[in-house]
């Protein structure tokens, strides 16, 4: 195993932990590590790939609060805004993705310090134009920024709710993500052989 294999294996169970805890934040980890790593295309696609397959231990660890009969509406705004973003990435060259990644991180750790979670509760007007710009980031910088965090909080969920329905949302996202990156060639072997050997630390995590 290589130098870089480590690292990769390293931040990647950092990222696992952290998004079981709060349902979300994995991709503030993951995706600049690997686009610093391996190259910001498929770095966002490795992420995709590591985070959907956790995302299925989250599910299954959460399955009897997955929340979905009130958050059915974010899945179908999360596959149409996932699309969007990921065909913007694609087309898109590797400087303009690291920028898009650097921004949209940086915005991520601002709004957690700065946004008052409580006041978002039971805004629920919020939810879905949050959701469908959560979605959107998703796709063109492998993370959706606070926008995510922002629409479900806005539901009034309990604890465990709130982190089922996040978990759910995130499974469509990067399940239609590695599938669009799959498609356009950009996940490989290796990255297939990254996500077998991480595959154990995810029901850890979980």
């Amino acid at each position: 195993m290589t130098g870089e294999s480590l690292v990769v294996l390293l931040v990647t169970f950092v990222a696992l932990f952290v998004s079981s805890i709060a349902g979300y934040g994995g991709s503030l980890v993951l995706v600049p590590a690997l686009a610093a790593v391996i190259g910001p295309k498929e770095g966002v696609a490795l992420a995709a790939l590591l985070l959907g397959w956790n995302n299925v231990f989250k599910m299954l660890a959460y399955r009897r609060t997955l929340a979905l009969r009130q958050g059915w509406r974010l899945l179908a705004v999360t596959a149409a805004g996932v699309w969007v973003g990921t065909r913007l990435l694609i087309g898109s060259n590797d400087r303009m993705i690291m920028w898009a990644i650097v921004v949209v991180t940086c915005c991520s750790l601002v709004a957690e310090l700065v946004l008052d979670a409580e006041r978002l509760r039971t805004r629920r007007h919020l939810a879905i134009p949050a959701m469908a710009g959560a979605s959107m980031l998703s796709g063109i910088s492998g993370s959706s920024g606070p926008l995510k965090g922002v629409s479900i909080r806005s539901l009034g969920l309990p604890r465990l709710e709130h982190v089922g329905l996040a978990a759910s949302v995130s499974l469509v996202a990067d399940g239609l993500k590695v599938e669009m990156f799959a498609q356009a060639g950009i996940l490989r072997a290796v990255h297939l052989e990254a996500a077998v050997l991480a595959l154990p630390m995810m029901p850890v995590a979980a």
